[in-house]
């Protein structure tokens, strides 16, 4: 391979010299040294010939290459070819050369260019159509003097293309510190732990799943910040009185939330509490586009007193990421005939929370919104009894949750519903009538044994709309599939360009 990309004159004089032997890369290398020596002795030579300068010393004396030939000196040579030949004959001689500087045409380093090495050693490679060993196909050439410090690489000689690197190099290698002894913690065992506290701690009581809190330590302590929360609070109740409608809704929604036992009233006469006691600041989320949810609450656990303190979210794991890939639910979806999407309804306050967690969700809220606002005695705590949105675990625990639940039933239509649901989404497909009847019963069966609903359906089947309840229908033209848009009816995905 590397003899066809010399010239072919170059490659006559090296096929001379190199006689019956086979090829070798040491015998090429060794050949092109006396070759280089040779042509810069004859171009000095030529040189000299056309200044009519006629030198005191013997020609080669002035001859400037690194390369020491072993063989006889060149006389009265008029070209490379003749260089070449005279320069390998058997009269040993020691030339006298002028020193000439090193540099490297490629790295500007002291050496020359030739003798200029990668990081990974000496690499020779490229492609080649001839056959070796077995092999047809156009093989790529890989030879490794590197050390064995950085072994990115088995040597090997020729190879398919598509084997020259059947494993993919440990790249985070270059970037570790293990070497030295020091490594980080690990995230693999964080998210072990978290999921061992989920599976160890969830209880299943009157069809709902209450869970805890993945706590990093049994003894974590939060910092009071009750200051802080009620200071979040009135620079709430600031924007909201400016917002008449907004304020409405926002008190509308925790209202509810009471009524349906997802928060609770606190009792502060209560003194004998021996749980942590944590208070989360809120603010609103406006989403106009949102079909149903228009107005969302999210709580920020993030929220600390000082730099030095900690947050809830500082005190509790994070979890494993327990999402499948984006474009495999892409393409899922439209493999089938009939493309089916659903949601589960506010599908975090769902999820229990045991009693001894609840203490550190309480937040601020006003007894009643037409009374004097920042009185100090319209102010009411609340706490959840339910997981709230903005826990930095919050969604792990809803995925282990489901995931958890969904193992329980050994039948098609769960495996499907484990492998196509994003966090709160299900997105799938069938190929028949039938088979998208037995979906939708059987998957509103069993998220009503978790007390959750399935809802805000939506397919380009006609007739399959038509049958199932309007309450349970989405009712729209166009909807977000993973932030791209599906058009129902011509069962076309979307995506607008940059305005």
């Amino acid at each position: 391979m590397i003899t066809t990309k010399l010239p072919e004159a170059v490659l006559v004089q090296l096929e001379i010299q190199k006689g019956s032997d086979r090829w070798t890369v040491d015998k090429l290398r060794d050949l092109l040294k006396s070759y280089i020596a040779a042509r810069e002795a004859a171009e000095i030579q030529s040189k000299e010939k056309t200044n009519d300068f006629k030198p005191q010393q013997p020609s080669y004396a002035n001859v400037q290459s690194r390369h020491k030939p072993s063989y006889g000196k060149p006389q009265n040579v008029r070209s490379s070819g003749e260089a070449l030949f005279s320069a390998t004959n058997d009269r040993p001689f020691t030339p006298t050369r002028t020193v000439v500087k090193k540099l490297c045409i490629y790295c500007k380093g002291s050496h020359w260019s030739d003798e200029c090495r990668s990081k990974f050693g000496w690499i020779i490679t490229g492609r080649t159509s001839e056959k070796s060993d077995g092999f047809e196909e156009p093989s790529m050439l890989i030879l490794n003097y590197g050390t064995n410090s950085l072994p990115l690489l088995d040597s090997c000689a020729v190879t398919a293309i598509d084997k020259s690197m059947p494993i993919k190099p440990p790249l985070d290698n270059f970037w570790n510190i293990e070497t030295i002894g020091i490594s980080e913690p690990s995230e693999d065992s964080n998210n072990t732990k978290a999921l061992e506290k989920i599976n160890n701690a969830v209880e299943y009581t009157n069809e709902r799943y209450l869970v805890c809190w993945p706590w990093k330590s049994e003894l974590e302590t939060l910092n009071d910040n009750k200051e802080l929360a009620y200071g979040r609070y009135r620079s709430l109740l600031h924007r909201l009185r400016n917002k008449p409608e907004l304020f409405e809704n926002y008190d509308k929604i925790i209202n509810e939330q009471c009524e349906k036992w997802i928060i609770e009233k606190v009792d502060v006469t209560n003194k004998h509490e021996d749980h942590i006691t944590h208070y989360i600041p809120h603010h609103a989320v406006v989403d106009s586009t949102k079909p149903t949810t228009k107005v969302r609450i999210v709580y920020d656990a993030s929220a600390k007193t000082r730099d030095d303190n900690k947050s809830l979210n500082n005190c509790l794991y994070r979890g494993p990421v327990m999402l499948k890939d984006l474009c495999g639910f892409l393409l899922r979806l439209r493999m089938f005939k009939y493309a089916v999407v659903a949601d589960i309804e506010k599908a975090f306050l769902q999820l229990g929370l045991q009693n001894p967690d609840r203490n550190v969700t309480r937040f601020v809220w006003v007894k009643d919104r037409t009374m004097p606002l920042f009185n100090s005695n319209n102010v009411q705590i609340y706490r959840f009894c339910r997981v709230p949105f903005g826990v930095i675990s919050s969604p792990f625990l809803l995925a282990a949750t489901i995931d958890l639940h969904l193992l329980k039933y050994n039948t098609p239509v769960a495996t499907k519903i484990q492998d196509n649901i994003y966090v709160d989404n299900l997105l799938t497909g069938v190929n028949t009538d039938d088979e998208l009847k037995e979906l939708y019963t059987e998957s509103k069966s069993i998220f009503q044994e978790a007390s959750m609903n399935l809802r805000n359906w939506c397919s380009n089947s006609a007739q399959f709309m038509s049958n199932i309840p309007k309450q349970d229908q989405a009712n729209r033209e166009r909807m977000k599939v993973l932030g791209i848009t599906w058009t129902i009816k011509d069962d076309k995905l979307s995506m607008s360009g940059p305005k």
